[in-house]
């Protein structure tokens, strides 16, 4: 057990991480550290200031990669030991973090962007008031990487910068005066196949530090943020794109998170986001079904695998990310615009029923429960709001368009939190309905 084992890594670790003979040792030492803390979690929380004491001195190291795994290290405790390694060791972490983005004290791009990633890890489980006091340095050293020419540091940059104005919220107000003109350019420039990636990640990012900084100070940018999005999705759908492009994913939840933050204003962008979002909610993914008898170990690669009786059901993982994704925007859109949504209910609702018994992907079940008791209460939104024209019936329309399919998706779920949120969703239209 851990009682054993840590001993032994204060024992030989420290050796490692000080020959200045080979660097594989000192590389070695980090990642016995990293494993070591997924391995025995609960031991070594109790000598983390000491862990932290071996590891920092190595991000000094005069190798390259000693420094890439330093900062590995440093990423996998606190995503291990968060939110526990943050509160205590901020102040030391949060500025070494800062010091190895910098391209004065490191040369290298990629250990450059892997001290974002780590950064990233860091804010999952962080506080803003642990992040505050260091927010300036980082923004700093992320502007420079973000400008640093190579597309993989612009790329982590900009989704270090997302994470961190999504930890510190409001207070990433000062920076956005630069940071957004920036990512519209990004999106501007990046028209290249290889590019796609960068302008996805250009587009969340906004939308991430749209719901950072709140709506009064997105509001604008965030009409503009919408042509840009709408722009991208016309040149998909009218480009040879692949299947595995992930640019849709990016599109459909930049658009999920804009909503968000608009609220009302966001039902002009319906009629033009509303048709793709359909299209790819009703993809029917490419599917191999093999029994256990005849398995093939590289049959499957590229999919998510689903046990049905004595059968394994292979799924294609990019088209049930893409589908997965655009469920739960539709589920958002339902929620958030209430009374707007009206006039998209039943072309919704028809797409999103048969997902309710969507047995290949959880999440997909998820979203089609959570959206039907939302249609009901855009019914009942819209019919309170056009009292003069609309008979309150619409409402009982809409739940009994609803309620029978869900009832009977709660029935057959074999998974017990899914069925806790079916039998909510059920009384919620029930509700909803009066």
């Amino acid at each position: 057990g851990g009682g054993v084992f840590m001993p032994a890594v204060f024992r030989y670790v420290p050796s490692f991480l000080e020959n200045q003979q080979d660097w594989r040792y000192r590389m070695a030492g980090l990642m016995a550290i990293s494993q070591t803390g997924e391995g025995v979690s609960k031991e070594m929380r109790k000598h983390l200031a000491q862990v932290v004491e071996l590891i920092l001195p190595r991000l000094s190291d005069p190798h390259a990669r000693v420094r890439w795994a330093a900062l590995n290290c440093i990423g996998q405790m606190c995503t291990d030991f968060g939110p526990l390694i943050q509160r205590n060791h901020h102040a030391v972490l949060l500025p070494a973090l800062a010091v190895s983005m910098s391209p004065e004290r490191e040369p290298y791009v990629r250990v450059r962007a892997h001290a974002a990633a780590a950064s990233i890890n860091f804010c999952e489980h962080a506080e803003a008031e642990m992040i505050r006091p260091h927010l300036g340095v980082l923004m700093t050293q992320l502007q420079g990487l973000m400008q640093c020419g190579q597309r993989r540091g612009t790329e982590q940059a900009i989704t270090t910068v997302a994470s961190l104005s999504l930890a510190v919220g409001k207070d990433f107000q000062v920076y956005y005066a630069w940071v957004m003109p920036f990512l519209k350019t990004i999106i501007g420039a990046s028209r290249l196949k290889e590019e796609r990636t960068l302008r996805g990640k250009a587009l969340e990012c906004i939308s991430l530090v749209g719901m950072a900084v709140g709506r009064d100070a997105f509001r604008q940018d965030a009409h503009e943020a919408m042509d840009m999005l709408l722009a991208s999705q016309r040149e998909q759908e009218e480009g040879a794109a692949d299947s595995d492009d992930a640019t849709i994913n990016f599109i459909h939840s930049a658009c999920g998170r804009i909503c968000r933050v608009l609220g009302e204003e966001f039902v002009r962008y319906l009629p033009g986001v509303l048709p793709t979002l359909l299209r790819s909610a009703g993809l029917k993914p490419d599917m191999k079904v093999e029994t256990e008898d005849d398995l093939d170990d590289g049959g499957f690669e590229g999919m998510q695998t689903v046990q049905v009786g004595d059968q394994l059901v292979g799924v294609k993982t990019s088209e049930l990310e893409e589908k997965a994704t655009a469920c739960n925007m539709l589920a958002t859109y339902s929620a958030e615009l209430k009374g707007g949504f009206f006039p998209y209910v039943e072309q919704v609702g028809t797409v999103v029923k048969p997902l309710l018994q969507f047995w290949y992907h959880e999440d997909v079940r998820s979203s089609a429960i959570a959206t039907m008791p939302s249609l009901v209460h855009s019914a009942r939104e819209y019919a309170a709001a056009n009292a003069g024209t609309v008979d309150h019936s619409v409402v009982k329309q809409v739940f009994d368009f609803t309620y029978n399919d869900l009832l009977d998706a709660v029935e057959k779920e074999h998974m017990s939190d899914l069925q806790a949120q079916g039998a909510r969703a059920v009384g919620q239209c029930v509700e909803a309905c009066g």
